[in-house]
């Protein structure tokens, strides 16, 4: 899984995932989001109040998608 994707907007997207929710990508410029495997309720909570999505990254409920080395290809 990527560690960021590129926005829109021309920013990154930064990657945040959690066994029980899934993934999601969150632009940090221009607060778009996206995701997968997320449930229908949480997408409609952090529709009405972008600062849920925030407290769940703060509150360790989301956790930064990281590059693994061993998920690297450099073409071998």
């Amino acid at each position: 899984m990527d560690e960021y994707k590129k926005c829109t907007c021309g920013s990154k997207k930064w990657g945040y995932s959690s066994d029980e929710i899934g993934y999601i990508y969150v632009c940090y410029k221009c607060g778009k989001y996206s995701g997968k495997g997320v449930h229908p309720m949480l997408l409609e909570l952090t529709t009405s109040d972008p600062t849920f999505l925030m407290y769940m990254i703060e509150t360790g409920m989301l956790k930064k998608i990281e590059q693994n080395d061993e998920e690297l290809d450099y073409g071998k």
